[in-house]
Parts: C-alpha cells; structure tokens; sequence
C-alpha cells in the first residue's frame, strides 16, 4: 500500500467516512472518526483501535528510535508514568504481541499489544495489525507536524506560501479550526477563508467529498 493511498485513508477517517471492504478494512478506517481526529486523542485512540479489534486488555503506542521509546498513547487510560523503554525489551515480554511501526523505511515506534504470546494471532488478525501500524505511522508523524512545518521552512520549502500563509498553515497543523485561527491572529473570518483556500490551492488540494484538506495540508510536509 502506497503512502499516498494510506494518506487518502487517513483524511477520509478525519472526515467520518469509511471505505466498506471486510470487516477487519471497516475497523481500520473507523477508529479515527471516533474520536473526531483531534491530534491529542489520536495515539491513545488508535491503541484503543489496536486493543478492541485484537480483543486484547489494552494496547500502547510508542515513539522513538529501536534503545529509546516513549510512550505516546495507552489504551485504558492510566494516570501511571511509564518511563522510556527499548524495542528489545517489549519483545521480550511473554505477554505482548509488538509490532515496529515505519515510515518511509525508517522505524519510528511501536505497538505493543497485551496478548500473550501463547495466544497467537490469526492471519487476519496480523494483516489487521500490519494496516494500523500503517495509519500509526501516520499518528506519530502528526505529533511532530509543528517541527516538520518549521523545519520546512527554514530550508526554504514553502517559498509558495506568503509568510502570513504559512502562519495560518502552522496553525492548520496544529488543529486550530478556522475560528480558532481568527482568535489566535486577531482577525476576522473574511480574511482567514481566503488564506486557507489559498494554501490548499498552492498545495494542489482541492475540495473532494471523500478527503479532508486539512490534514492533507499538513502530511504533505511529511511525505519526503
């Protein structure tokens, strides 16, 4: 599955939709309109997603290199500081299913899944972990969009966009609705939709039914 398909799957999520293929697709494509995309509540619930489909106690989503992984999303909830682990010592543990978590061919975290090991998972089960950790790559790259976007700009990359544009895309990839981006930069909301059409057209971005723009502006800083 290319980038570009897993990225179109992850704004039709944001927007609530899902694509109806089999039941183990369904549940994929459904975890992220459930919790209405918010960046916050996206590690924890696609660990949620991860644990409910595998019919597992609990789940946890971790960022970082293969020595050093911080826990970024638990599903239940818990209130426990975790601290860092390494990709060794989750896969030694007998009670948990792991599965690395990549992008572009680089590792960028993991999944853990409390399931024993005794408890093997069927092959739907496993080609249903492989699509998540797919969509988790995703998940990890919009924790960091903010630094991706900054980092962007000072090599130069969004010399398209005019600097108030890519004050207003910084705020896009944060979350901000447009409301939120009038109250953020004091102004009003005439003055805000232009600039938001404005980015998405100098991104190539245009209104389709089945994507959401915003989050499509933003991954598209974290597509190289």
């Amino acid at each position: 599955m290319t980038g570009t398909a897993i990225e179109a799957m992850f704004a039709m999520c944001a927007t609530g939709q899902a694509i109806m293929a089999t039941s183990t697709t369904t549940a994929c494509l459904t975890w992220l309109s459930r919790s209405g995309g918010e960046p916050e509540d996206l590690p924890r619930d696609i660990a949620r997603a991860v644990a409910e489909a595998l019919a597992a106690p609990g789940a946890t989503l971790w960022m970082g290199t293969p020595g050093q992984l911080h826990l970024v999303g638990v599903w239940p909830d818990t209130d426990a500081v975790v601290p860092p682990t390494s990709l060794a010592e989750l896969t030694n543990s007998p009670d948990l299913h792991v599965r690395a978590v990549h992008r572009g061919g680089a590792f960028v975290g993991a999944f853990g899944v409390r399931r024993p090991l005794r408890d093997p998972l069927s092959l739907s089960e496993t080609r249903l972990l492989d699509d998540l950790a797919a969509q988790a790559a995703l998940v990890l790259a919009h924790q960091s969009l903010a630094d991706v976007i900054e980092r962007q700009q000072r090599a130069g990359h969004l010399d398209g966009l005019s600097p108030r544009e890519q004050e207003v895309l910084a705020l896009i990839a944060r979350g901000l609705s447009s409301a939120a981006i009038c109250e953020e930069l004091h102004l009003s909301v005439k003055t805000v939709e232009p600039l938001v059409s404005s980015i998405f057209t100098e991104l190539g971005l245009h209104a389709d039914a089945g994507s959401n723009r915003r989050v499509l502006a933003a991954l598209a800083y974290v597509r190289a």
